[in-house]
């Protein structure tokens, strides 16, 4: 059935400007019309990440790896309150950066002047001495380093000093450092620690990870997020390591708890207690490699133990299920950020015990060589490492002069590869604004008009972004004079669909 629909309205400058402007796919911004927009500054799409000695940063190049996890003790660097010794940050960051790579930095391990602990990874006792130790951090590092991770597997007694998780503490942390280091860094993401899969843990030395989630927006459970973390990072950190199942198996039948899908679950649970779309950053996952591979029976070792026995895979399915963990990420989950494999190289450091269960998240062999997983990944299609877009390539500003002086309209900028995106952007006239002068995409670009010094009718300029993946030019028209409301017939067709 055909309907003709009532008149409807196209905003011109009048009937003969009309014709002139249906035919540009201009965004226009009008008087009494302003477009907004979600900030995505601090959303960084995904990529391929591993942990890895920098002895081995050849072999991470030559897998087409684009980033490496660093881990910093807030201990090693300001042993006495105020006093820092950066000389093993500054060279870790060095050699990552000397290979092109993106850096995600997971700090913990608090001094004991500022925990009142001796254990290995207690929370501090005041969280602005952490929140003054990020913004030094962010400070130094600004446009090095791209992420921060803080704190590793909170929700575990073991990494949160032998003290029962507290995730309002946590919040409280969060909320205290998270605008030190946007001051100090505004292009920084800071993700939440790495959630260890538990399962569903209630209580004591261990709180299940979805339920940590949970309490992280809403300590009190009582509805009210004010007193959670909500605002106070960009990423969930998730461990959604394989055990032994394949990276699509489905989170309902699953006999235990550890799953490549927990991070979906990690994501459920920021959309429904969060009400966010909140992005994932997977900080550690893998597959354990059977030692059996190696010859070695490890089942009954103390150093291996039962937990890990039951996740071991073989040769071929450590290397199938890596891959396809990536592919899976790309294919359904816009929503995940860099994914950081653990690990390249475990099996070759030569202190661990011989059936230390890290060792065989390892892709190398303890001599050094390639196992299948490696050389599977080095072979697996990638995302391109970077690509530059934006949502418009050409704007249009309809003014009239009773109009506030400077008007305003956003653009995003987006990055459809899986490298780290930088970019600057210049203007071409005094009169035309763009900010912020640089950052990461993806991200979001104000554009700004003052009309002060502009005759009436169009006068034209060009905002210029240069990338490390290319430079976009967006041609941007101004009209200075009345805007008149002009009415055209539209004609609607029901059977086509909305």
């Amino acid at each position: 059935m055909r309907l003709v629909g009532k008149w409807h309205s196209l905003v011109a400058l009048s009937a003969s400007v009309a014709i002139l402007l249906v035919a540009f796919q201009f965004v226009f911004v009008t008087s009494g019309q302003r477009l907004h927009a979600a900030t995505t500054s601090s959303r960084i799409g995904l990529g391929y990440g591993i942990i890895a000695g920098s002895q081995n940063y050849d072999l991470v190049q030559s897998m087409g790896f684009n980033w490496i996890k660093l881990d910093i003790s807030w201990k090693s660097v300001e042993r006495s309150r105020g006093s820092y010794n950066w000389t093993g940050t500054d060279e870790s960051v060095r050699l990552a950066r000397s290979r092109g790579f993106s850096i995600l930095m997971r700090i913990d391990d608090s001094p004991q002047w500022a925990s009142n602990s001796p254990e290995h990874n207690a929370p501090p006792v005041n969280d602005n001495d952490l929140a003054d130790f990020m913004y030094q951090l962010a400070l130094r590092y600004r446009g090095q380093v791209q992420a921060y991770e803080i704190w590793n597997e909170p929700n575990i007694a073991i990494e949160w000093g032998w003290q029962n998780p507290d995730p309002a503490k946590f919040a409280r942390m969060l909320k205290a450092l998270y605008p030190r280091v946007k001051q100090a860094d505004p292009n920084a993401v800071v993700v939440t620690g790495g959630l260890s899969n538990t399962g569903d843990g209630n209580g004591g030395s261990v709180l299940g990870d979805l339920l940590y989630i949970k309490l992280l927006y809403d300590p009190n459970e009582d509805g009210n997020l004010s007193d959670g973390a909500k605002g106070f990072f960009d990423a969930i950190g998730s461990h959604p390591y394989g055990g032994p199942y394949p990276p699509d198996q489905d989170p309902w039948s699953p006999n235990m708890g550890t799953y490549f899908r927990r991070a979906w679950q990690h994501h459920q649970m920021a959309e429904v207690w969060g009400g966010e779309d909140r992005q994932i950053w997977a900080t550690e996952f893998g597959w354990l490699l059977d030692p059996a591979t190696d010859g070695l029976n490890c089942d009954s070792n103390p150093n291996f133990g039962y937990h890990f026995a039951m996740q071991k895979v073989s040769e071929s399915q450590q290397a199938e299920n890596l891959v396809g963990a990536f592919q899976y990420a790309l294919a359904n989950w816009p929503w995940m950020g860099p994914m950081f494999l653990m690990s390249l190289d475990t099996a070759t450091n030569s202190y661990r015990a011989q059936c230390e269960a890290i060792r065989f998240f390892g892709i190398l062999r303890s001599d050094g060589s390639p196992r299948l997983a490696y050389t599977r990944l080095s072979q697996m299609a990638k995302l391109p490492m970077a690509a530059l877009s934006t949502s418009s390539t050409a704007t249009a500003f309809l003014l009239r002069p009773s109009d506030p002086e400077t008007t305003s309209m956003q653009v995003q900028i987006g990055n459809a590869g899986a490298g780290l995106l930088s970019w600057t952007v210049t203007s071409s006239a005094g009169w035309l604004g763009v900010s912020p002068g640089s950052g990461y995409a993806p991200s979001t670009l104000t554009i700004t008009v003052n009309k002060a010094t502009l005759p009436q009718g169009w006068t034209t300029g060009t905002v210029t972004i240069t990338s490390s993946a290319g430079v976009q030019t967006i041609n941007v028209s101004v009209y200075v004079g009345d805007v008149k409301r002009v009415y055209l017939p539209a004609a609607i067709d029901s059977a086509a669909g909305p």
